[in-house]
C-alpha cells in the first residue's frame, strides 16, 4: 500500500477543520466535531488544539451554552486527564449552573492534581464555605494561606 504524501497546506487545512467544528458544534453535531477534533490533533501539535478547546469551552461558557461548553470540557480533561486547570474550569462552569455537588467533585480533582495552587485551593474553600462543608472549607484556606500568606483571599 503506497504511502499518501505529506499534506503541503496543514495551516489551511487545520484553519478549515477548526471552522467546521465550530459550527458543527453549533449545531449540536457531536460526533463530526469529536472526528475533526481527531483529525486537527493529526494535523498539529495537540497543544494548539487544546488551547482551542479551552478558548471554546470558555466562550461557551459565557455565553451560556451550556451543552457545548460541558462538551469541551470533558474533552479536554479526556485528552490531559493530570491537568489541573480544565477541572477547575469545569468547576467553575457546574457553579454557574448550580451544579453544586459535580463542581465540589470538580475542585476536588483540581487540588489533589496541583496541590501547589492558591487560587484553586482559594476556589474550593469559597465553595466548600457556600455548601456547609467547614472541614474541608478550613482545610482549603489552610492550604491557600500556607502557599500564599500574602495572596489576594
Amino acid at each position: 500500500m503506497a504511502s499518501r504524501p505529506p499534506d503541503p497546506h496543514p495551516a489551511r487545512r487545520l484553519a478549515g477543520l477548526r471552522i467546521a467544528h465550530k459550527v458543527q458544534i453549533q449545531l449540536a453535531q457531536f460526533d463530526r466535531a469529536s472526528a475533526d477534533f481527531d483529525k486537527a490533533i493529526q494535523l498539529d501539535s495537540s497543544e494548539q488544539v487544546l488551547l482551542w478547546y479551552r478558548s471554546f469551552a470558555a466562550e461557551s461558557s459565557d455565553k451560556a451554552q451550556w451543552q457545548a461548553a460541558f462538551w469541551y470540557l470533558d474533552r479536554l480533561i479526556a485528552a490531559r486527564p493530570q491537568e489541573s486547570v480544565f477541572y477547575g474550569d469545569r468547576g467553575r462552569a457546574r457553579l454557574k449552573r448550580n451544579q453544586l455537588k459535580e463542581a465540589v467533585k470538580d475542585y476536588e480533582e483540581a487540588v489533589q492534581r496541583n496541590t501547589k495552587d492558591p487560587q484553586i485551593w482559594r476556589e474550593k474553600g469559597r465553595l466548600d464555605i457556600n455548601q456547609g462543608r467547614w472541614p474541608e472549607a478550613a482545610r482549603a484556606w489552610d492550604k491557600a494561606l500556607e502557599l500564599d500568606p500574602d495572596g489576594d483571599h
